[in-house]
């Protein structure tokens, strides 16, 4: 009742435009799509690029997003609430073209012990990221595709994007199977405010690509790998061979999309030298970004063994660019860092102390204090003055509150972004 009296008075010619946009801007986007096939006035209204920067901006604003799982191989959704501890899950519906058939799924049972030797690699669906409201998903190099999880719930929803043809990831039609050949390949997703387009990198270990979301573009451009001076043998510069941090795919804030590099040292347990690898989307040039001095200064001695810091996950928290580290002389707890200006190596600031076997944030609640934490044991809104963690749990799709969540969870804002006219 009280959405139906909201448009009757946006609809009404005695309202200003802008109270219109404002008052439609703080409505679900489901409720949106009801709203445009009763009249005309909301339809142009809501289909315009000036009302969809606003929905966003709004949404950006308040924490209006929802939650991208990946259980089973199959994709859910949950709109956030930070008062509700109890979200429902509603199915994603991939594309056909994603699935496997029953002739494909019986072939892949019958090669189980091929595949389970390493020659054959089954295809998975992955989240590759979100912006602005649309999410990436991919499973290999042929199949990628872009989506805005609120609207409509069907195959037609998906803009499928041109798969990218590199030697060493060839699909076997008979099993939806790749043969093996390199040890990753990780994707970017980010929106480049000045040309005011959507673009999409993959990196592997030899190759990288770009992609541009633009009307009729149908090919992947290959574009140089970064290069950078190295003292150790794991990266090999000759050959334009980096060691990346595998299946972590790229996050995106400031027009950058970032990964996270490392270089091993012989002598240390783990990562001797971390930085972040950033792609400008703008001017399509690599660049580095500075992680905290605190990683790259010292080692402290245990057991024999050389330890320091050293990065764990990365993401973006509430807009800044965040990292976890953890140093194995400490058992106890991770930290939280967040780059309080971008670009500015001495804007790195420690924020707090999260609990072992959890992931980057999510979001920051800033009127509770509490971070959104997924971790090994699930998700749950995380109060660090006093180590206190309220898990959330879940409803729907056949799973009971205390299903188990992994930490494979993606945030996305809540955005009227069409990725078909992108």
């Amino acid at each position: 009742m009280a959405e139906s009296s909201d448009v009757s008075m946006a609809e009404s010619s005695d309202v200003p435009m802008e109270l219109t946009t404002d008052i439609l801007s703080r409505m679900p986007v489901k409720s949106l799509f009801r709203f445009k096939l009763v009249s005309i006035l909301l339809k142009n209204l809501m289909e315009s690029q000036y009302f969809s920067k606003i929905y966003l901006e709004n949404s950006l604003k308040n924490n209006n997003c929802s939650l991208i799982f990946k259980i089973n191989g199959t994709l859910h959704r949950s709109y956030l609430d930070h008062k509700n501890m109890v979200l429902k899950l509603n199915n994603l519906v991939i594309p056909r073209s994603f699935q496997l058939s029953p002739e494909q799924t019986r072939k892949l049972n019958q090669q189980n012990s091929a595949i389970n030797d390493g020659k054959l690699v089954c295809e998975r669906i992955e989240v590759a990221g979100s912006c602005n409201g649309l999410v990436l998903i991919f499973s290999g190099f042929h199949h990628i595709a872009l989506c805005n999880p609120a609207f409509e719930r069907k195959h037609g929803s998906f803009k499928i994007l041109p798969c990218i043809n590199y030697s060493g990831f060839e699909i076997n039609p008979k099993t939806n199977c790749r043969n093996q050949r390199s040890n990753f390949r990780v994707f970017g997703f980010g929106y480049d405010g000045y040309s005011q387009c959507y673009k999409v990198v993959c990196l592997t270990q030899s190759k990288a690509f770009l992609y541009t979301l633009k009307k009729n573009n149908r090919l992947w451009k290959e574009i140089d790998l970064p290069c950078f001076e190295s003292t150790t043998t794991s990266i090999i510069n000759r050959e334009q061979v980096l060691y990346i941090q595998a299946y972590k795919h790229g996050v995106v804030t400031n027009n950058h999309l970032h990964w996270n590099i490392t270089e091993y040292d012989d002598e240390i347990k783990k990562f001797a030298k971390e930085t972040i690898l950033s792609f400008d989307l703008h001017k399509e040039e690599w660049v580095q970004v500075s992680v905290p001095d605190e990683l790259n200064q010292g080692c402290t001695e245990k057991e024999g063994l050389k330890l320091k810091p050293y990065i764990i996950d990365f993401g973006v928290l509430n807009g800044s660019l965040s990292l976890l580290t953890h140093c194995l002389s400490d058992d106890k707890m991770n930290e939280l860092w967040v780059m309080m200006e971008y670009g500015v190596k001495e804007s790195w600031t420690r924020l707090c102390n999260v609990p072992l076997r959890s992931g980057i944030p999510l979001v920051y609640h800033r009127e509770e204090d509490e971070y959104l934490l997924p971790n090994s044991k699930g998700l749950g809104w995380y109060y660090p003055k006093e180590d206190r963690l309220r898990k959330v749990k879940f409803n729907g799709c056949g799973y009971t509150e205390d299903f188990y969540v992994s930490t494979q969870v993606n945030l996305c804002y809540e955005s009227f972004v069409n990725p078909f006219t992108q």
